[in-house]
Protein backbone atom coordinates (compact mmCIF):
# COMPACT_ATOMS: atom_id res chain seq x y z
CA UNK A 1 0.00 0.00 0.00
CA UNK A 2 1.25 3.55 -0.77
CA UNK A 3 -0.10 6.90 0.75
CA UNK A 4 1.10 9.68 -1.14
CA UNK A 5 3.73 7.44 -3.41
CA UNK A 6 5.05 6.44 0.12
CA UNK A 7 5.51 2.66 0.73
CA UNK A 8 4.20 1.95 3.93
CA UNK A 9 6.13 -0.56 6.10
CA UNK A 10 4.35 -3.77 6.10
CA UNK A 11 3.28 -3.83 9.54
CA UNK A 12 1.36 -0.63 9.01
CA UNK A 13 0.04 -1.29 6.37
CA UNK A 14 -1.57 -4.38 8.18
CA UNK A 15 -2.71 -2.08 10.91
CA UNK A 16 -4.31 0.00 8.46
CA UNK A 17 -5.96 -2.65 6.75
CA UNK A 18 -7.67 -3.89 9.84
CA UNK A 19 -8.98 -0.38 10.34
CA UNK A 20 -6.12 1.71 12.05
CA UNK A 21 -3.63 1.47 15.53
CA UNK A 22 -5.79 1.75 18.50
CA UNK A 23 -3.32 2.09 21.76
CA UNK A 24 -3.97 -0.32 24.18
CA UNK A 25 -3.42 1.48 27.71
CA UNK A 26 0.22 -0.36 27.77
CA UNK A 27 0.81 0.85 24.76
CA UNK A 28 -0.14 4.28 25.40
CA UNK A 29 2.05 4.41 28.52
CA UNK A 30 4.99 3.00 26.95
CA UNK A 31 4.84 5.27 23.90
CA UNK A 32 4.23 8.29 26.40
CA UNK A 33 7.66 7.19 28.52
CA UNK A 34 9.10 7.72 25.26
CA UNK A 35 8.16 11.28 24.54
CA UNK A 36 10.36 13.15 27.16
CA UNK A 37 10.34 16.43 25.31
CA UNK A 38 6.33 16.78 25.48
CA UNK A 39 5.00 17.93 28.53
CA UNK A 40 1.78 15.99 28.56
CA UNK A 41 2.01 13.59 25.65
CA UNK A 42 -1.65 11.83 24.11
CA UNK A 43 -0.29 9.90 21.37
CA UNK A 44 -2.55 8.63 19.00
CA UNK A 45 -2.28 6.78 15.71
CA UNK A 46 -4.32 7.59 12.52
CA UNK A 47 -6.52 5.57 10.18
CA UNK A 48 -5.89 6.01 6.48
CA UNK A 49 -8.17 8.56 5.61
CA UNK A 50 -6.79 11.10 8.30
CA UNK A 51 -3.39 10.29 7.04
CA UNK A 52 -4.34 11.47 3.78
CA UNK A 53 -6.50 14.35 4.75
CA UNK A 54 -3.16 15.14 7.06
CA UNK A 55 -0.76 15.50 4.59
CA UNK A 56 -2.09 18.40 3.23
CA UNK A 57 -0.21 19.97 6.10
CA UNK A 58 3.26 19.84 4.30
CA UNK A 59 2.05 22.14 1.45
CA UNK A 60 -0.19 24.63 3.73
CA UNK A 61 1.50 27.96 4.63
CA UNK A 62 1.56 26.81 8.18
CA UNK A 63 3.97 23.92 7.36
CA UNK A 64 7.00 25.74 7.99
CA UNK A 65 6.02 26.37 11.75
CA UNK A 66 6.45 22.39 12.34
CA UNK A 67 9.88 21.72 10.48
CA UNK A 68 11.78 21.62 13.35
CA UNK A 69 15.37 22.98 14.14
CA UNK A 70 18.75 22.17 13.48
CA UNK A 71 20.15 20.36 16.44
CA UNK A 72 23.12 18.39 17.81
CA UNK A 73 21.68 17.13 21.15
CA UNK A 74 17.92 15.91 19.27
CA UNK A 75 18.31 13.80 16.40
CA UNK A 76 17.32 14.20 13.54
CA UNK A 77 16.29 17.92 14.39
CA UNK A 78 15.13 19.23 11.53
CA UNK A 79 12.66 17.22 8.95
CA UNK A 80 12.83 16.92 4.91
CA UNK A 81 9.11 17.89 4.28
CA UNK A 82 8.98 16.33 0.92
CA UNK A 83 10.05 12.84 2.70
CA UNK A 84 7.49 12.62 5.75
CA UNK A 85 4.49 11.32 6.36
CA UNK A 86 2.37 11.96 8.65
CA UNK A 87 0.99 8.87 10.92
CA UNK A 88 -1.02 10.04 14.37
CA UNK A 89 0.12 12.87 17.44
CA UNK A 90 2.14 12.83 20.02
CA UNK A 91 -0.51 15.73 21.45
CA UNK A 92 -2.79 18.32 19.50
CA UNK A 93 0.72 20.21 17.98
CA UNK A 94 3.23 17.67 17.76
CA UNK A 95 3.09 15.25 14.93
CA UNK A 96 4.38 11.71 14.86
CA UNK A 97 5.69 10.39 11.62
CA UNK A 98 7.37 8.34 8.78
CA UNK A 99 10.79 10.17 8.30
CA UNK A 100 11.81 8.76 4.50
CA UNK A 101 15.52 9.76 5.07
CA UNK A 102 16.64 6.20 5.35
CA UNK A 103 16.13 3.02 3.99
CA UNK A 104 13.27 2.01 6.38
CA UNK A 105 11.58 5.03 7.36
CA UNK A 106 12.15 5.66 11.22
CA UNK A 107 9.92 6.64 13.21
CA UNK A 108 9.70 10.54 14.50
CA UNK A 109 8.07 13.08 16.45
CA UNK A 110 7.68 16.64 17.09
CA UNK A 111 8.77 17.73 20.76
CA UNK A 112 10.56 20.81 22.46
CA UNK A 113 12.70 22.22 24.67
CA UNK A 114 11.62 25.65 25.69
CA UNK A 115 10.18 27.98 22.53
CA UNK A 116 12.41 25.52 20.19
CA UNK A 117 10.77 22.42 18.22
CA UNK A 118 12.61 19.39 17.22
CA UNK A 119 12.04 16.02 15.39
CA UNK A 120 13.27 13.54 17.72
CA UNK A 121 13.74 9.98 16.68
CA UNK A 122 10.81 7.47 18.56
CA UNK A 123 12.34 4.07 17.14
CA UNK A 124 14.74 3.22 13.90
CA UNK A 125 11.62 1.33 12.16
CA UNK A 126 7.60 0.97 12.85
CA UNK A 127 9.06 -2.68 13.34
CA UNK A 128 11.20 -1.56 16.29
CA UNK A 129 8.27 0.43 17.76
CA UNK A 130 5.85 -2.39 18.13
CA UNK A 131 8.32 -4.19 19.11
CA UNK A 132 8.89 -1.97 22.38
CA UNK A 133 5.36 -2.53 22.71
CA UNK A 134 5.49 -5.97 22.79
CA UNK A 135 8.46 -5.69 25.43
CA UNK A 136 6.88 -2.93 27.27
CA UNK A 137 10.11 -0.88 26.77
CA UNK A 138 10.18 2.90 27.65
Amino acid sequence: MTIHNFALPALLETDLTNGGRKLSEKESFTLKSMMTRIDSPRPRFWGRDQIISQHRLWSSSEAASYFGAESTEFFPGRIDSNLILIIGEADEDSPIALDYRTDKPRIVYLGGNGPRTFWIELASSYEELMDAFRNGEG
